[in-house]
């Protein structure tokens, strides 16, 4: 069975069973024709980019940031997203986690910092808040969906969850998944994603759930962007 070059939309597990095997002697193989290229992609390609202008945008992405309408284009996909990690292993598989490919790479959601991670201060394991340092906290009180990830306890044990609430004058934050913490420790790493004041390099994105549009910031790399479909 030869597949012809081209890109082959799927919308569900390519299932092959054993009627799908051939016979002892004679199995069924499947290729792809001559030197071309089959593509099957789960993924829905986005269209119509236009300058992105929402007052959320750092000043790092004015005058370069992108912006789709992507339910306007059909995608459907705009669940919170929810906490994943240590301690909140029951919600793996529950609800698949949307990425953003470009040229066949994984990009990163908008973070904050950029590299490297900041440190914790301090928190309360019993109210699920970490006590951090921010430059600007109004800009992120502003920013829906916004995700922490953290090693709260151990080194070996990252936590990402939604951030829920936030308390400038004591200088924390509080985590969805904070009250399954046993405990919080001082100077263990933690950042910031999915939040689009964050949207400040190539190859970034942000997926504003709310309004059904995708930013991104180009890296300057051909090719289509394509958003997990599922």
């Amino acid at each position: 069975v030869f597949l012809r070059g081209g890109t082959y939309a799927v919308k569900e597990t390519l299932a092959l069973g054993e009627e799908d095997s051939g016979a002892p002697g004679s199995p069924i193989l499947y290729a792809a024709w001559k030197d071309e290229k089959p593509i099957l992609s789960a993924g829905f390609v986005v269209r119509d980019f236009k300058p992105a202008d929402s007052p959320r945008l750092p000043s790092a992405a004015r005058g370069k940031a992108l912006v789709a309408d992507v339910r306007a284009q059909g995608y459907g996909h705009f669940e919170p997203l929810p906490s994943y990690g240590f301690t909140v292993g029951e919600n793996t598989g529950k609800q698949p986690m949307t990425d953003l490919y470009h040229g066949a790479k994984r990009l990163e959601p908008a973070r904050w910092p950029n590299e490297g991670w900041r440190k914790i201060l301090g928190g309360n394991p019993t109210n699920g808040t970490v006590r951090v340092a921010l430059d600007d906290w109004d800009v992120w009180t502003h920013e829906p969906g916004l995700m922490i990830t953290a090693y709260p306890s151990a080194l070996w044990a990252d936590l990402t969850c939604p951030v829920t609430d936030f308390d400038r004058e004591r200088g924390e934050i509080t985590m969805a998944a904070g009250r399954r913490l046993t405990r919080i420790k001082e100077g263990h790493p933690w950042f910031f994603s999915n939040a689009l004041c964050a949207l400040d390099a190539p190859g970034e994105w942000y997926l504003d759930r709310a309004a059904g549009l995708l930013y991104v910031m180009p890296d300057g790399r051909e090719g289509p962007f394509v958003l997990s479909d599922f």
